[in-house]
């Protein structure tokens, strides 16, 4: 297959929000062979 550039997006949203988010891409980009993958995050925060 060789070698392409490539972009990681991480977001962490609701699992309401999932669809919503997936459609959106979907629309954005019609030709697009995006590559996605769901995984649950128990908890998110920040250190200081």
């Amino acid at each position: 297959m060789g070698r392409a550039d490539a972009t990681l997006v991480q977001i962490v949203l609701t699992a309401a929000d999932k669809d919503a988010l997936l459609d959106d891409v979907r629309r954005g980009f019609p030709r697009a062979c995006l590559r996605y993958w769901i995984v649950p995050v128990v908890e998110s925060g920040e250190l200081s």
